[in-house]
């Protein structure tokens, strides 16, 4: 195998095809010397209307429908993590067994909040 490689690195890359292929796009060169890429332009215009990719139309995003799709999309993006974790805690819930969270209260305060409540509710009552 290690011989293999040798051989091939020795050969070079480079071989020569019986024809000269014709790439998509035209070449130039940077200053780096690396080639940069540019559609060529004849080879679009030689297409038919029908092959041709679609203009893209602009967008205004003042329009009601551009705002309407913001809309939707930013109502996506925030209820997607609050369903996907509620979802994975009602999950480990019910099919897994684990123990459901709960506040935990001192009973002085369980009935400092009894007495409010009444309190609350004897004035609402009351008027």
């Amino acid at each position: 195998m290690a011989k293999a490689r040798a051989s091939l690195n020795q050969q070079g890359t480079s071989k020569t095809l019986p024809y000269q292929p014709r790439l998509p796009y035209e070449t130039t060169t940077r200053p780096g010397g690396a080639p940069a890429p540019r559609p060529a332009t004849a080879a679009a215009a030689a297409l038919p209307e029908s092959l041709r990719a679609p203009r893209p139309r602009p967008v205004d995003p003042n329009s009601p429908a551009y705002k309407a799709a913001s809309r939707k999309y930013v109502r996506t993006m925030i209820a997607m993590p609050i369903l996907l974790v509620t979802s994975w805690v009602l999950f480990d819930r019910l099919a897994r067994g684990a123990e459901v969270k709960t506040f935990k209260h001192s009973p002085s305060s369980d009935q400092q909040l009894a007495q409010a409540r009444r309190r609350a509710m004897g004035a609402a009552c009351e008027e």
